[in-house]
């Protein structure tokens, strides 16, 4: 019964899921005052944990041969876990549809695309070259960034910045997973960028690195936050060490570097930009 319930946090990605209520948390907390629609908050983190923890099941599934050559696998029943995360998946869908008599159209709309986009991706966009990150990239933003701007009213919480934020450093953790992940992916027909060009995937991340700074520079002269600017120093600092294990094909520290850069990130908007 243990080693079930193991494993089945494992498959869920539970450090992933804890994380994503973490920063939920904290945006709770700081904008407390702020949030004129307690309830929807909490409806909206909880529909995103469920396409959330759907996704990585089926993400598990559908890459269950591929994970036994990663020596990542957990044996599991794959009809069994294939009924929870539709059950899941179905189980959003119906709080879309309870939102449709009090949410506007277009938030309506985001929700659907954040579900649609987790579905294809476990179908058929992580085989694409930078579809897949792509569609992880702004599933994340959606995922991250609506229970707050559906619920809170009049603030200045600056949204782009962190969208902007978390889409290139989404894409360049998932960039870098991809090329952890090359050799293996190659075997199961994916078409990755590291598969199709390492190199030109190198500089794609070299780039979007850059562009990283660029926007963060330019956001600082705007805020002229001792906080921000605290978080360029240590953004340059992972980001460095990152580019460095990229340089040197430790594609696996870039990955969890970057993870930790984000969470920094968050902490930075939620607390250090008023």
């Amino acid at each position: 019964m243990i080693r079930h319930l193991i494993d089945f946090f494992k498959i869920i990605r539970w450090k992933n899921v804890l994380i994503y209520w973490f920063i939920q948390s904290l945006f709770f907390i700081k904008f407390y005052e702020q949030i004129n629609q307690k309830d929807l908050f909490f409806l909206l983190v909880v529909f995103f944990s469920f396409i959330g923890i759907a996704g990585n099941i089926h993400n598990n599934v559908t890459d269950y041969e591929l994970d036994k050559l990663k020596d990542k696998s957990v044996s599991f029943d794959k009809k069994n876990y294939s009924f929870l995360y539709i059950s899941l998946y179905i189980s959003s869908l119906l709080i879309i549809v309870d939102f449709f008599k009090n949410i506007q159209t277009n938030y309506l709309i985001l929700l659907f695309i954040a579900l649609m986009l987790i579905i294809s991706y476990n179908i058929f966009l992580k085989k694409i070259a930078l579809l897949g990150n792509i569609a992880v990239s702004v599933a994340s933003v959606i995922a991250i960034l609506l229970p707050l701007k559906m619920s809170i009213f009049q603030n200045n919480f600056p949204f782009h910045f962190t969208a902007i934020m978390i889409i290139l450093v989404s894409m360049m953790r998932e960039l870098a997973k991809d090329m952890e992940d090359k050799n293996i992916d190659k075997q199961f027909s994916y078409k990755t960028l590291p598969i199709l060009n390492l190199k030109i995937s190198k500089i794609v991340f070299y780039i979007l690195s850059i562009l990283f700074f660029v926007i963060i520079l330019f956001y600082y002269n705007i805020f002229k936050s001792l906080f921000l600017l605290f978080f360029i120093i240590i953004s340059a600092i992972l980001i460095i060490w990152s580019i460095n294990n990229i340089v040197k094909n430790k594609f696996e520290q870039a990955t969890r570097l970057l993870k930790l850069l984000m969470l920094a990130g968050i902490i930075l908007v939620v607390f250090g930009i008023d």
